[in-house]
């Protein structure tokens, strides 16, 4: 994530009604090692058959 050496968990949550598949997952506070230990963030994705995907991460670092 922007250059930095590191990595984290993420916790991901989804559905599929038979016509769109969608999830969302957050980082788990803590989990975040190097240079992500204070990485906060959270994403979604969405997708249909034949559709393109939408997918956004949000999240955040603290300048060290």
């Amino acid at each position: 994530v922007e250059g930095k050496k590191g990595s984290f968990v993420m916790e991901h949550r989804g559905t599929y009604d038979g016509a769109k598949a969608r999830s969302s997952w957050k980082i788990v506070p803590g989990s975040g090692t190097e240079n992500l230990t204070d990485i906060r963030g959270e994403g979604t994705y969405e997708a249909g058959h034949g559709e393109p995907a939408r997918v956004e991460f949000r999240y955040s670092l603290n300048a060290e």
